[in-house]
């Protein structure tokens, strides 16, 4: 007789074994959604799903055989598909409808013509021995049909629908994102020279002039910090030392003033604020982050802030 293999065995309803979805990436407990635990109605949503790790390859037609063999096709990897499957059980048949319309609500578009808005699919990845969350869109169809044969204890509904995620995939570190911040650089603690040319000197031996911090990005994929300058900051420069990369906020940040960078999509808040070159990633592991202005002006009010999450494949 053969004894099974427990690793083998289905994960219980601990929060390794859950899943949730919802509009944050942040989890809110006003608006998420969590499967395999007990709603505060008393619904039990009992779930799983399949195609975290998948990938779908697509060859062109024309990479397949042909005697021309030199055109190029469309993309080899198509978008991840996550197909999500479980049964709601409630107390009442109100408190299934509720829960139900709980779910549309998150999956389907703010308003009747709208889009269809992103969310976060967060489970626990076992490969990563962490809670991961995944920016997805529903596609398809959403199912709710009741159970016939209604056991003891509540109604049921059988659930089923499906989740498109980008290509490539990006996978975040779940829960709230991690931070740091440093001061502008004083230039006068460099002895006199100008800040532009002393990137090769170390900077924090004792005293530490600031304008240098280091973030570590614990995933194997870049990751796309959001970028927080708070004046006075006259055009500040951003530097990635680790990678060589930097772009200058086209602006002076006035006191109190905060100017917002997306490196994901490129918005910058307010709107008129203008940049020279492109917002930067964070490489995989330390990142060297250094900053200045443009015209070495200095004051210890001014603040820059890095928050990011860690993205796997």
């Amino acid at each position: 007789m053969t004894t099974p293999n427990p690793q083998a065995q289905a994960p219980d309803a601990s929060i390794n074994g859950r899943y949730r979805m919802g509009p944050l990436l942040t989890p809110d407990t006003t608006v998420d959604f969590w499967w395999n635990v007990a709603t505060s109605d008393g619904t039990v949503a009992v779930g799983q799903s399949s195609g975290w790790d998948d990938a779908e390859y697509i060859t062109p037609i024309d990479e397949v055989g042909g005697r021309d063999g030199g055109l190029s096709g469309p993309s080899s990897i198509g978008p991840k598909i996550i197909n999500v499957s479980g049964v709601l059980v409630a107390p009442t048949a109100q408190a299934l409808r509720q829960n139900i319309q709980r779910m549309r609500r998150i999956l389907g578009p703010q308003s009747l013509t709208g889009p269809r808005q992103p969310l976060a699919w967060e489970q626990f990845d076992f490969g990563w021995q962490q809670r991961l969350a995944l920016v997805c869109r529903p596609t398809g169809r959403f199912s709710a049909p009741t159970v016939a044969g209604h056991t003891e204890g509540g109604v049921a509904a059988s659930i089923s629908f499906a989740l498109v995620a980008a290509n490539p995939v990006w996978k975040y570190l779940a829960g709230v994102a991690e931070s740091a911040q440093v001061g502008l650089l004083n230039p006068g603690l460099l002895g006199g020279r100008t800040y532009d040319k002393t990137f090769d000197y170390t900077y924090g031996a004792s005293t530490n002039p600031g304008g240098e911090m280091v973030v570590v990005n614990q995933g194997d994929l870049d990751a796309f910090p959001v970028f927080s300058v708070t004046g006075p900051a006259a055009i500040p420069v951003i530097q990635n030392a680790t990678t060589g990369q930097e772009f200058t906020i086209n602006y002076t940040v006035a006191a109190g003033e905060t100017v917002t960078v997306d490196a994901r999509t490129g918005a910058v808040t307010p709107g008129q604020v203008r940049l020279i070159g492109r917002p930067f990633s964070l490489a995989p592991g330390a990142n060297t982050i250094r900053w200045h202005t443009f015209v070495d002006s200095y004051d210890p009010a001014a603040l820059l802030r890095l928050e990011w999450r860690s993205t796997y494949s």
